[in-house]
């Protein structure tokens, strides 16, 4: 399980603000945005 509490992300501008999850094991999660929206940046973070 991954667990996610209170991530703040920004760059320009705020991307995430106060996001909170708990990911389980054998679930298949989806992120979806348009470009420049900070997907590969919350992965980046979120893998740490």
């Amino acid at each position: 399980m991954l667990s996610i509490q209170n991530l703040t992300l920004s760059t320009r501008q705020p991307i995430l603000q106060n996001l909170s999850h708990q990911f389980q094991l054998g679930q298949l999660y989806l992120i979806t945005a348009v470009n420049g929206s900070g997907k590969t940046t919350f992965l980046g973070h979120s893998s740490t």
